[in-house]
């Protein structure tokens, strides 16, 4: 399935008039124009200016900087260009230069003003806005997002509490800004989404003007709000902590070629290497055909070279031998980071060479295809970690399970957030794990790990 940060004994440096601040402000209910804008820094309040600003299309905003302004329309008009057009080290030094420019017009007093967090918990909300992709390639897992979302609502509904009107917009239809602007019409006060990596980036730079709990985690940060995600870099760093609590620690690696989602998850590696105490060895990247991998696989656990001890053994005496061939013994476990297709090859064939009571450790992708359920028999006694949801429901659908149990928690816990605070107290007991916020707004999952047993998980560990 971010926000942004202030430098945390820097109390001067305020990047952040703008996404910081201004979240926690209300919106206006239409846009605004220029004529208005104006109006506004003659007779208004730096609140009610800010909020004018935030308003003002974007494109208005950069035609307006460029005409004959009088010394507080430009200064507020150049302000309001920083806030919307860049965002942290390159705001903060904008705003930097701002001030010494600006030294004395009166939204100074704004950027003297402790930060508020950059993102507020919401008040109760009469319209809850949902943004997915609910077209083009990502559908499916909109739709199972939305559908969690719309049950969670339902159950609510059923136990008597107020249910707030839903109003649901697709990602990919119109830019950010115009959608933000529909959310504004429509009285949307608070917004879950966008799901998608683009849109993130995009709503960042629209200067979303509405509190919001993103679905997805932007990595470079500076996201103006609240994220709740389905990443795997918390899964990996707890089956990590898995294989040390268990004494395993050097790890042969057999990781997919080819695959955007494994990259991250090895580069992880080697901080989670120095965190665990743990060994890691990286032969390389698996192929996608069985021949191919059974090959790769003869040469990384050592078998070519135990044959050829054979062979040459059988020349030189003329004799032959009962022969089991000799693994490397440089390991003691195996982590699988490869797709379902993948480990239904991987496993049996590691049964084979090595030992079917070698510890394997797998990424909970191996779980998940299109293709229906992976035969739990090839899968037999792997170690993993996942969702509470998916291990109630194993064998459903993996990957519409996870989504649907994101728009579960979504939907719940965005009325919640004045429990948490950012790297603080708060824990919430979800569908996606036990949640708890980061320093940076994004919520950290805690999952329960498990081993295949009988092709039913096993729990081994709750979340922390």
């Amino acid at each position: 399935m971010a926000v942004m940060r202030a430098p945390p004994a820097r109390r001067g440096i305020f990047l952040l008039l703008s996404i910081c601040w201004l979240l926690a402000l209300p919106t206006l209910a239409r846009g605004s124009t220029l004529v208005e804008l104006r109006e506004r820094i003659a007779q208004g309040t730096p609140d009610e200016i800010v909020r004018q600003l935030q308003a003002l299309p974007l494109a208005e905003l950069e035609r307006g900087v460029g005409q004959a302004n009088n010394f507080y329309e430009q200064g507020w008009l150049e302000l309001g260009l920083i806030q919307r057009t860049t965002s942290g080290a390159q705001q903060s030094e904008a705003l930097r230069r701002w001030r010494r420019i600006w030294a004395g017009h009166p939204a100074t007093a704004l950027l003297a003003k402790p930060a508020a967090p950059s993102a507020s918990p919401p008040g109760p909300v009469g319209t809850l806005g949902v943004v997915l992709p609910l077209s083009g390639p990502f559908q499916p897992q909109g739709e199972a997002v939305l559908a969690g979302v719309k049950a969670a609502l339902r159950r609510e509904r059923q136990s008597g509490e107020a249910v707030p009107r839903l109003v649901v917009f697709d990602s990919q239809k119109g830019t950010m800004a115009a959608l933000l602007t529909q959310a504004a019409e429509q009285g949307v006060e608070f917004l879950l989404g966008p799901l998608l990596l683009d849109t993130l980036r995009a709503l960042r730079q629209s200067g979303p003007t509405l509190p919001l709990l993103a679905l997805n985690r932007l990595p470079e940060g500076g996201f103006p709000g609240y994220q709740l995600d389905l990443a795997s870099d918390q899964e990996l760093a707890q089956l990590v902590r898995l294989m040390s609590r268990q004494g395993h620690h050097a790890i042969l690696v057999l990781a997919a070629a080819d695959r955007e989602w494994v990259e991250p998850l090895v580069a992880l590696l080697p901080e989670l290497a120095l965190q665990t105490g743990v060994r890691f060895i990286v032969p390389g990247r698996v192929g996608a055909t069985p021949a191919r991998v059974q090959r790769q696989l003869r040469h990384w656990l050592g078998v070519q070279e135990s044959e050829q001890r054979r062979a040459e053994l059988q020349r030189i005496t003329a004799n032959r031998y009962r022969f089991s061939p000799r693994v490397k013994q440089d390991f003691d476990a195996v982590l699988l980071i490869v797709d379902a297709e993948q480990g239904r090859i991987l496993k049996p064939l590691l049964n084979f060479m090595v030992a079917p009571d070698l510890p394997v450790y797998v990424s909970s992708h191996v779980f998940s295809t299109e293709r229906g359920a992976v035969p739990r028999d090839d899968l037999e006694g792997v170690f993993f970690c996942d969702l509470p949801f998916r291990l109630r429901h194993f064998g459903a659908q993996a990957d519409r399970a996870a989504f649907f149990a994101l728009g579960l928690d979504a939907a719940r816990i965005y009325r919640q957030l004045s429990r948490f605070r950012p790297g603080g107290g708060g824990v919430f007991s979800g569908e996606t794990g036990r949640l708890r916020l980061g320093a940076d707004n994004r919520f950290r999952r805690s999952l329960p790990c498990a081993r295949l047993g009988g092709g039913q998980p096993v729990i081994l560990t709750e979340p922390d």
